[in-house]
């Protein structure tokens, strides 16, 4: 089995274009957003708050098996052909990865933000959007930079502390000074939710000693 997952820091959910198919301890789910610290899930018997529970789905062919807190539950209707049906949505947050499940993640919700980050800006341009290549990023051996845009300047700071600001990001100090160009004049030309996806992406290359494997986004 694997470590448990740090509490801090949280990062924002990235939420699924469609539902992933999954299980949680044997019953069929769904996955509807998911983070690297939790995920929401819709299901059909209903959850207590409280209760630890085994995530599992597949992801490009790879198996996550996570273990789960259940944090909140909520009833939702759905309608069919045959009438309305109620199921469930629940929260929860992750405890304990299992199986290289952790790995397994960590390329999820990079793909996903990625994915959302260039779709996002093609379709700005109006332009069909087209993956980047794939390549190594980030790593915290050496410490990290703090980037912040402050009204329309940028200031870079070294530091030891992996902290996103809410008004720029923070990088390995190793990062390709190319891509921190790239993710500089998309950030300043970006909305919030764009913004907070970017965060994401920095948060997701810091968040292992060995950074992690991302597209190449050009924006």
């Amino acid at each position: 089995m694997e470590t448990r997952p740090n509490e801090k820091p949280r990062y924002h959910r990235i939420v699924l274009m469609e539902p992933l198919a999954a299980s949680i301890s044997g019953h069929r789910a769904a996955v509807i957003d998911i983070s690297l610290s939790g995920a929401l899930v819709a299901h059909k018997a209903s959850l207590a708050v409280g209760t630890s529970i085994v995530l599992e789905f597949n992801w490009n062919g790879e198996e996550a098996d996570i273990v789960c807190d259940v944090v909140r539950v909520e009833p939702y209707t759905q309608l069919t052909e045959s009438g309305k049906k109620t199921l469930f949505r629940s929260g929860v947050h992750f405890t304990e990865y299992r199986s290289g499940s952790e790995h397994v993640l960590r390329v999820m919700v990079t793909d996903l933000v990625s994915r959302a980050l260039d779709e996002q800006k093609a379709n700005a341009r109006g332009v069909p959007a087209i993956a980047a290549s794939s390549y190594q990023t980030g790593g915290t051996e050496s410490g990290f930079t703090t980037l912040r845009y402050i009204k329309g300047s940028w200031t870079q700071t070294p530091t030891n502390s992996p902290q996103q600001p809410a008004d720029g990001f923070t990088v390995s100090v190793n990062e390709d000074p190319a891509q921190i160009e790239l993710l500089c004049q998309t950030y300043a030309s970006s909305k919030f939710e764009d913004r907070k996806m970017i965060r994401d992406m920095a948060a997701l290359s810091i968040s292992s000693d060995q950074g992690v494997a991302t597209r190449r986004y050009e924006p």
